[in-house]
This record gives C-alpha cells, sequence and structure tokens, in this order.
C-alpha cells in the first residue's frame, strides 16, 4: 500500500492558524453558517468574497464587494485553506486512496514491462525466423504441419508481442488519466518515493499571493525543517518560503481572474 503523503508542515496547525487569522481579519461563514468549520469560513471567501474593501479607482474612494482582482490578505489565507482542507478531504476516501495504488502499481507495471517486453520482442522475432525455411517449405507443397508447429513457432509468439504492447499502452494511458481525476495536485504526483511537499508550496504561493510577505508566511505555516536554518542549504525560513514562492506553480485552485481561456493558471 502506498504510505501517506508527508506534506512537510502541520497540516492540522495550519488549518487552526489559517482560519483563526482569517476571521481576525473579517472572514464570516455563509449565513447560518458555522463559524467554526473552516472550510465553510474560507469557501464562502474563496467563491464571492464579499468582506468589504476600500479601492481608489480613478482617484476616487470605492467599496468592491468581491477583491479577487485585487488580492488581499484574506483572500490568501482562504485560498490557502481550501487548499489544504481539499487535500485533506481527499485523502480520506477509499476512491482516492484507491486511485493513488491503482496509478502506483500501473506505472510500476509499465516500468517494470517494457523493457521486458522488448526483449520478449527481439527473443521471439529471432526464434520465429528460425522456423522461415519449415514454413516456406510447408507453403509450397501445401502441407500444413508438416514440417513445423505453426501456432508455436510462428503465430503465438508474434500475437504475444502484440497484445502485450497492447496491454502496456492501455496500463499506460491508466497511470496518466487517473491523477487528473484528483483535485489536490499533493496527490496527483508519482509514486511516494519521487514525490515532492507541494503542497506547502502550494499554500505559500496561495499567501504570497494574498500579500502576505515571507517572514509572515513562515511564520503563520512553518515548515518541519526546523531551527532558524536549514543544515543542509543555510537558508533561513523566508528564504525557504522565497524559495517555494519563486518556484514552479503547485496550486491547484485559483481565483477566476488567473485564469486562462483553457482553464489553465496565468501568469499571476
Amino acid at each position: 500500500m502506498r504510505a501517506d503523503p508527508n506534506p512537510g508542515f502541520d497540516v492540522a496547525r495550519a488549518v487552526e492558524v489559517l482560519h483563526r487569522k482569517a476571521q481576525e481579519l473579517g472572514a464570516k461563514p455563509s449565513p447560518g453558517g458555522d463559524p467554526h468549520d473552516a472550510y465553510d469560513v474560507s469557501l464562502r471567501h474563496v467563491m464571492l468574497h464579499d468582506v468589504p474593501h476600500d479601492l481608489l479607482v480613478d482617484g476616487h474612494p470605492r467599496v468592491a464587494e468581491r477583491c479577487l482582482v485585487t488580492p488581499c490578505r484574506i483572500g490568501g489565507l482562504c485560498f490557502a485553506l481550501q487548499e489544504i482542507l481539499q487535500f485533506q478531504r481527499e485523502l480520506t476516501t477509499a476512491r482516492t486512496r484507491a486511485s493513488m495504488e491503482l496509478t502506483d502499481v500501473a506505472r510500476e507495471l509499465e516500468s517494470v514491462a517494457r523493457p521486458l517486453l522488448l526483449r520478449f520482442a527481439r527473443v521471439a522475432a529471432d526464434f520465429v525466423r528460425t522456423s522461415k525455411v519449415q514454413h516456406e517449405w510447408e507453403s509450397k507443397l501445401q502441407a500444413p504441419g508438416q514440417f513445423h508447429d505453426h501456432e508455436s513457432t510462428c503465430r503465438r509468439p508474434r500475437d504475444a508481442v502484440y497484445h502485450g504492447a497492447q496491454m502496456l499502452s492501455l496500463v499506460g494511458k491508466l497511470g496518466n488519466e487517473l491523477p487528473s481525476l484528483l483535485e489536490s495536485a499533493e496527490l496527483a504526483q508519482p509514486p511516494a518515493r519521487k514525490r515532492s511537499t507541494i503542497l506547502l508550496t502550494a499554500v505559500y504561493q496561495h499567501l504570497s499571493w494574498g500579500g502576505w510577505n515571507y517572514r509572515e508566511i513562515a511564520e503563520l505555516v512553518p515548515d518541519q525543517v526546523g531551527g532558524r536554518h536549514d543544515a543542509r542549504t543555510r537558508r533561513h525560513p523566508e528564504d525557504r518560503v522565497r524559495h517555494r514562492v519563486k518556484s514552479a506553480e503547485a496550486r491547484s485552485l485559483f481565483p477566476a481572474d488567473v485564469l486562462d481561456g483553457n482553464g489553465k493558471a496565468a501568469a499571476v
């Protein structure tokens, strides 16, 4: 079985801290909702960010009902919360676990079986060629089966290669398609031995998008490197945050204004 991913930070603590900070800044649940429900509080502000913000438009003050076009600190907190909660929710479902396990096995099977099938195809071709003379004699004399077993020496090796290639093609497609059914980019990664902690990167990128600086982000969601320095890289926590924020896009959720026409993330 695939081991549970290690996100590289205290997920429960991050949810508690981000939820509390969002409420302190004015985030509220949907009407009649539970203020203690981090999902409700953050979802409302991700989908309908209706916290008033004083903006200057052409030099005149204006209250914006939605501020996703102008990223704000509450928005960064709520998107980060939703990213974590999405990961938690998916990880607990039997369907997600089965999908992840099947993806891993499919990719492992393909990586192991492909070189063996290529080797088998070469050996089978050599084997079939050894029966070429007998096969030609049978054709000339119209005496099938008199000189060699045609099924075993000609047809079956070719069929084995053909159907083996079909099987590997299907397994490869399955291994590539199943991750697209998962919402969390963290869970849609390759097998455990190749995984990176991109959930933490996504959280940092959301917070940075919302206007939180690197020091604040490191305090809100500390990584599990420990201490003030990373002994391997000599980086301060703020430097580690900066590295993740500037790295490849890791977020699964995006404000509508940063999506292009194809539903992919545009530059923020």
